[in-house]
Parts: structure tokens; sequence; C-alpha cells
């Protein structure tokens, strides 16, 4: 039951709080959340959304904005695993209209359960097809990567491993963070792709023997990190990256340019042949039945996806749109980093199938 819990943080996505001040226009000089995009039938009729990417100012901010554009809006907000819960147990009698918020994993689970209508947004066009994995029934509309870096002002490129098994080595005894549970998604999204990198159907749990032999030697020779006063403890890997105690630590996209800023250092990505493990949040439409009228939803949902509404969203809270006519709008440096690393190919289906199974392994046979 502890790991059956546990595997509900895969579903946990990370808060991106930098704040700008720009307030976008659409294209023809408009203020974004014109009434003039709003559907044909889809004005005034209430729209339940459930949420795990909405708190405080984002409610307050989308709130206002859907209501320009003439969406009456009710935000629910559910915080990490509980969504999905959430929505699982509400399976038989929905009471959401539009899901915003979990990865790709979280909405195939959904998805698996037949929970979402299929839909045909006129964005779509503007996304990375590799980013798009939900078959027509959920979109991608934020992207993070999660990756190990060095110090470019301490370590030379050309010295840093290139892939876990450089990493994973005696010679880096010592020298690398990794996490001691398996709780968050970032710890996960940080260890998995050692077994994403090395499946086998006919190996165990779906990972050849190699796979595990690596997953060994990661923990073998890397360093656990403990939390000390207000740094957490990725945010504390960092300080002793920047003390020369540790030469690599992992983060995630969204925060890394703010501990950058707070811990002065120049993270360089260490970026394996398959890429770096990245996710995107969602947005779906749940499936109430042919009798529904869905108008409304898909009215608020293409909305929102659009170039002009995740270009303000981006600059207003440092996300990196998935929209390609938006990521314009993102941090530069944010962008930078992205552009040092490569998505890496992830089955979702298959993660969500070994995903349980995978942690108690750790938990019970590797981790120290």
């Amino acid at each position: 039951m502890k790991s059956k819990l546990r595997v509900l943080a895969m579903f946990l996505l990370l808060s991106i709080t930098l704040v700008a001040c720009n307030k976008p226009n659409n294209t023809d000089g408009t203020e974004m959340g014109s009434k003039t995009e709003v559907q044909e039938g889809a004005k005034d009729k209430k729209i339940v959304l459930y949420s795990n990417s909405f708190a405080d100012e984002k409610i307050t901010w989308l709130e206002e904005k859907s209501k320009e554009a003439g969406f009456n809006v009710e935000v629910v907000f559910i915080p990490g695993g509980d969504l999905l819960q959430r929505l699982l147990a509400e399976k038989n009698d929905p009471q959401a209209d539009v899901v915003i918020g979990l990865d790709e994993g979280g909405f195939s689970k959904l998805q698996a359960e037949n929970m979402f209508r299929k839909w045909d947004p006129e964005w779509k066009q503007e996304i990375d097809s590799d980013l798009i994995y939900g078959d027509g029934y959920y979109y991608p509309w934020s992207e993070q990567r999660i990756f190990y870096y060095f110090d470019g002002n301490q370590v030379d490129k050309a010295d840093a491993p290139k892939s876990y098994e450089e990493l994973a080595t005696e010679e880096n005894q010592g020298k690398y963070y990794i996490p001691d549970n398996l709780t968050s998604s970032t710890n996960q999204k940080i260890v998995f792709p050692i077994l994403l990198q090395n499946l086998d159907e006919n190996g165990e749990l779906g990972v050849s023997e190699k796979g595990w032999e690596l997953a060994k030697n990661y923990y073998k020779y890397g360093k656990t990190v403990e939390a000390e006063n207000s740094l957490g403890a990725l945010q504390k890997s960092m300080a002793m990256v920047k003390d020369g105690e540790l030469k690599y630590s992992y983060y995630f996209s969204g925060g890394i340019i703010k501990a950058e800023k707070e811990f002065d250092i120049n993270s360089v990505p260490i970026n394996p042949e398959k890429g770096v493990f990245a996710m995107a949040e969602q947005v779906g439409i749940v499936d109430h039945g042919e009798d529904k009228d869905y108008t409304a939803a898909k009215g608020f949902a293409e909305w929102w996806g659009t170039p002009e509404v995740q270009e303000a969203w981006a600059k207003e809270f440092g996300t990196v749109p998935a929209n390609n006519n938006a990521r314009k709008a993102a941090d530069p440096r944010v962008l930078e980093l992205f552009d040092q690393t490569d998505r890496m190919d992830v089955d979702w289906e298959l993660l969500n199938e070994h995903l349980d199974d995978w942690v108690e392994k750790f938990e019970l046979e590797i981790m120290p």
C-alpha cells in the first residue's frame, strides 16, 4: 500500500513562479481576452475547470482573462496526485468539464478509462508532433525538462560525462547527487531514464539486465544530500556544486533559473544520446456522454491553447509554452537550456504499467 500511494506522486507537477509584468495584446492589436474570441454558443455557459496548476494569483488571472473572453469559468484547484484520484472517483458521474494540469502519464491513465472527448484544436499544428501524445484526446500546453548539469565555470564540457553510463562510475564516486527517495516527480524523472533507455520486454519488469546493473552502479557511486535550514535537497545540492563539494547535480527547468541566480553558477546540461526526461502539462475535455453540449468546454480549451493566451501566461508565470508561436515569451535562459537538451522518447503507457513495481524494486533492492 505504501508504494501504491507513492506512485501517485508521479503526477505531482512542479509549480513555476517566475513573474513578469508585461500585458500582451493580440496580433491584431486588441487586448488579449477579447470577447470576439469566444465561440458562438459558449458565452455565459458555466465551465467547471479542474486543475492542479492554478492556485492563488493564477486562479485570479485565469478567471479575469477568461471572463474578458466571454467564458464563465469556475476553477477548482486540486493539488498534486489528489486531482488524479478525484477524477477517477468521479468517472461515472463527472463534475469537471475541462482538466488542465497533470502530465502525459496522468492523462494517459485517465484516458485508459475513456474519460476524455476527442477534439481538434486549430493550434495543434503549432506544437511539435513529438510532444503530442494524446491521440486527439488531450494536448500539451507547457513543457518541463529534468536533467543533470555541471557548473561550466568549474568543469570543462569536454571532461564532463555525456551519459548515465559515464556518470555512474567509480571515478565519479561521491561527485554526483542522487535522490534518497522516489516520492517526488522530479526524483522519479531523473532516475527512470536509466530504465527507459534500457528496456527489454523479456527482462525483469521490462528492463534489461544492463539497465538494472546501471541502476545499481548509479546508486553505488552517487551521493545523497539532506535538506538544510531553508534549503531543500535540490537547492542544497546546487550550493554544493557551487562550493565544489559536488561536480554534478540535477534540476527541473522551471526552477533552475532562479536557483542559478541564487547560487551564482552557470548550469551546463548533460544531454544523453537518447535525451532527457521531458514532460508537458496537458489540457483535455471531460466526456459526459453523447447528450452533453460541449460547445463551451471546447471553446474554452481552444482559447486556452492559443498563442496569445499562452504567451501572456508565460510572461506572467514563467512557463515554456508548448505552442511554438508563443515560445518566444519564455525566459531566454530557459530556452537556451532547452536548445542544449533533447526530449527523450517516453512510452507513458509502459511507464504507467511498471511505475509502481520500479519504485518498489528501487526502494527494496537498490537504494541505500
